[in-house]
C-alpha cells in the first residue's frame, strides 16, 4: 500500500485513488454495491491489477506517444453497469495510460457496434453482443496481472476518456476529455458553498456511470474527496430510498426525474433524513416538482 509521501499531487485521474489510498481513511469504505464493501485501500490494489493486465498487452500508452496513425492512446471500451468493476476498469485504464470509453451497456448491438467501431477501441470489458466486430482483447470482467504497484506516466493534457453523446440527432459522437479537464472540475467545484461532496459524505451512485453527469460529478467526486459511494445498477424511486435509509446517505445528486419520482412516495421525508445536500442537474426541475421534493423532506 503506498504511502502520503509517495503520492504525488494529482495529474492522472486515478492519482485520486492512491491518494485516498494513501491516506488515513485508506480503510474506509471506498464502494458499497449489495452486500460488498471495499475500502479504498482495496478498491487501489485492484485498480493496480487491471492497468497491470492491461500494460501487459503491449498496447499504445501516452508516454509512448500513442498509436502511430492517430497519435493518441489505445481506446478500451467499458459496457459495464454501475457495479464495483466499472470503477476497477475505469481508473485500470487510465492508470495504465490508456484512454477509457465508457458506453452505455444497454445499447441494442446495432448501436453497440457503432460506437466501438467509431472510437476504435481494441480492448473491451464487459459482456456485449458485438457479432463479427475485431475487438482483439475481450474480458467479461475487469482484467488483473500480480506486480508491484503501477505508477501513472501519463496525465495532465493527455487524453483520458472518449465519452459518447446520447445520440438524440443522429449517430452518438465521441467528446474528448483530458485528465487536466476532469481534475479541474472537481477542484472548481471544491470551492462552492456548501460543498456539493465533502471526505465525510456518502453519495448516491445512481446516475449511469456511462454517462459524464455520473462518472466526473459521482464516481469522480467520490475519488477526489476519498468519500464513500453506494452504487445503484439501475434507478428505482423505492430501491433508491432504501438505500438512502440503510446506508444513511448524505449527498445525492441525481436528475430532475429522480426527483419528481421521489417527491410522490410518501415516506420520501424518513428517507432523506440523513441527506445534508440534494443536487439535481442535467436539465430543469419544474418548480412545482421541486417544490413538491422540499415539502416531503
Amino acid at each position: 500500500m503506498p504511502d502520503s509521501a509517495s503520492v504525488r499531487v494529482p495529474s492522472n485521474v486515478a492519482d485520486l485513488v492512491r491518494r485516498a489510498a494513501a491516506g488515513p481513511g485508506a480503510g474506509k469504505p471506498a464502494l458499497l454495491w449489495q452486500d460488498q464493501t471495499l475500502t479504498w485501500a482495496q478498491l487501489d490494489e485492484l485498480v493496480d491489477g487491471t492497468a497491470r493486465a492491461l500494460l501487459e498487452l503491449g498496447l499504445p500508452a501516452a508516454s509512448g506517444g500513442g498509436d502511430a496513425a492517430t497519435g493518441y492512446p489505445a481506446r478500451v471500451a467499458i459496457v459495464l453497469p454501475n457495479v464495483p468493476d466499472f470503477a476497477v476498469a475505469y481508473f485500470g485504464v487510465l492508470r495504465a495510460g490508456l484512454v477509457a470509453v465508457p458506453v452505455n451497456p444497454g445499447y441494442t448491438p446495432r448501436e453497440l457496434r457503432q460506437v466501438l467501431s467509431d472510437s476504435g477501441a481494441c480492448v473491451l470489458i464487459g459482456e456485449a453482443d458485438i457479432g463479427d466486430l475485431p475487438i482483439p482483447h475481450r474480458y467479461a470482467t475487469a482484467p488483473t496481472a500480480p506486480g508491484t504497484p503501477v505508477e501513472p506516466d501519463s496525465g495532465g493534457e493527455d487524453l483520458a476518456v472518449l465519452i459518447y453523446t446520447s445520440g438524440t440527432e443522429g449517430d452518438p459522437k465521441g467528446a474528448m476529455l483530458s485528465h487536466r479537464a476532469l481534475l479541474a472540475n472537481h477542484e472548481q467545484l471544491a470551492q462552492v458553498e456548501p460543498p456539493p461532496v465533502t471526505p465525510d459524505d456518502v453519495l448516491l451512485l445512481a446516475l449511469p456511470l456511462f454517462h459524464a453527469y455520473g462518472l466526473n460529478s459521482c464516481l469522480g467526486a467520490v475519488a477526489y474527496h476519498g468519500a464513500t459511494g453506494v452504487l445503484m445498477e439501475r434507478f428505482d424511486p423505492t430501491e433508491g430510498l432504501r438505500l438512502i435509509a440503510r446506508h444513511q446517505i448524505t449527498a445525492v445528486v441525481g436528475v430532475p426525474p429522480m426527483f419528481v419520482a421521489w417527491s410522490l412516495l410518501t415516506d420520501c421525508g424518513e428517507a432523506f433524513a440523513s441527506v445534508r445536500v440534494a443536487v439535481s442537474g442535467a436539465a430543469p426541475l419544474d418548480p412545482a416538482a421541486a417544490g413538491r421534493f422540499l415539502a416531503a423532506t
